[in-house]
């Protein structure tokens, strides 16, 4: 087993945290951690991408993707179960969504996709049109799908979370799943009746005015830490957006908007 390399950024400021975070995975770490008075990631090797301000440190080798692994386990958020395809004790539900999240984000067990999903599930999404940004492993996509919307189309930036999320729809068996490299500009189709959003606050704020002019019903927004809401919620307004309802869940928040 490798040595890994622990890197430490000690009392990081809360509106920072979600920034850092995407910096951190752009430089190539095996995962990270947020504690109470730090932000932790490991490396396979001292990298000079990261933020600075942060001490490195040497720990000893261990089976990460293991550990990781052993970590996960089914999730249920109401009629929907997310379980790993390598975990074995899953209970029954109407849905349920097996992954394998490869290198993308999205397993069920983080607050933000638990929200997403649970205001999927409120939004009746039946015969309606859905497009997922960001969509990772493809989990709210084929959610989507399997509550019954007419069409879902997928987009993430990340080629190897549309590869994830393309293996995951043929497991789950949804077939009428359109997935493809890219972003909201990228949608083609448009506008849709549900756009789901879970992504970062500050990409949030930037691409609000395109969320606005891509739906013709409702937004999910997630990936916003609660401190920061109101961040989002001031960016929608300005674009012509009303936020209907907000749940938080674990220090992160999901927004349901649509237009005024």
């Amino acid at each position: 087993m490798q040595t890994t390399h622990r890197y430490a950024l000690p009392s990081p400021d809360p509106d920072a945290i979600e920034g850092l975070v995407a910096r951190l995975w752009a430089a190539g770490t095996l995962g990270v951690e947020q504690r109470p008075d730090e932000l932790v990631a490991w490396f396979p090797k001292p990298v000079d991408t990261v933020p600075e301000g942060g001490v490195w440190s040497i720990e000893e080798p261990q089976d990460w993707l293991a550990l990781w692994k052993a970590g996960l386990e089914a999730v249920r958020v109401g009629d929907v179960v997310v379980a790993p395809t390598w975990v074995e004790d899953v209970p029954e539900a109407e849905h349920v969504i097996r992954l394998d999240p490869g290198q993308a984000f999205g397993t069920g067990s983080h607050a933000t996709t638990r929200l997403c999903l649970l205001e999927l599930q409120r939004l009746d999404v039946a015969g309606r049109r859905v497009a997922d940004i960001g969509t990772g492993t493809g989990v709210l996509a084929i959610a989507a799908a399997k509550l019954g919307a007419s069409e879902v189309v997928g987009v993430d930036i990340d080629p190897e979370a549309i590869a994830a999320a393309r293996q995951n729809a043929l497991a789950n068996e949804v077939a009428d799943l359109h997935l493809a490299v890219g972003s909201s500009g990228d949608l083609a189709g448009g506008p849709f009746d549900v756009l789901l959003a879970n992504l970062l606050t500050d990409t949030l704020v930037a691409l609000a005015p395109e969320l606005a002019a891509l739906t013709a019903g409702t937004i999910v927004a997630s990936g916003i830490a609660v401190e920061r809401a109101e961040r989002v919620v001031t960016a929608f307004r300005e674009v012509g957006l009303v936020v209907r309802a907000r749940a938080d869940d674990d220090g992160w928040a999901v927004l349901v908007a649509s237009r005024a």
